[in-house]
């Protein structure tokens, strides 16, 4: 998988790097089709990335140009930090994928995709690949 950025992931010109810009975005929001963009990333099920943002599946997926909700956006906004980690990772999407899905003990057991409904838990999962990165298996 390439490297990529969250500027590209999130099809934004603004430099979310700078915390003010990054409330901006929270604050401004971005449309839902950017959402399941970032959930086509991360190998989510339409009913997967319903359930992670806390939205009705038909909400998500109708009316693409509405924008999220800010709480909504931030969470969107972690997702894709996660699209990053992965990308970093996992040379090719498939396994970043594979990995997203499947138990591991150091999630006692849960996948990724099970606990990224909680900002705490997309927080563990970028921990984890971050871990991963630079050679630290837990």
């Amino acid at each position: 998988m390439t490297t990529t950025t969250i500027q590209k992931v999130l099809k934004t010109k603004r430099n979310i790097s700078s915390t003010s810009e990054h409330l901006k975005l929270i604050q401004s929001g971005i449309k839902r089709s950017t959402a399941k963009g970032v959930g086509k990333l991360l190998g989510l099920t339409n009913v997967e990335l319903a359930t992670i943002l806390n939205i009705g599946e038909n909400t998500l997926y109708r009316s693409p140009d509405v924008v999220l909700k800010p709480n909504e956006t931030d969470h969107v906004i972690s997702l894709a930090e996660i699209v990053v980690e992965g990308s970093e990772v996992f040379a090719h999407i498939e396994d970043f994928h594979q990995w997203l899905h499947e138990d591991h003990i150091l999630l006692g057991g849960l996948s990724p995709v099970d606990i990224m409904a909680s900002s705490k838990g997309c927080e563990t999962v970028k921990q984890i690949l971050g871990r991963f990165k630079h050679g630290i298996v837990s």
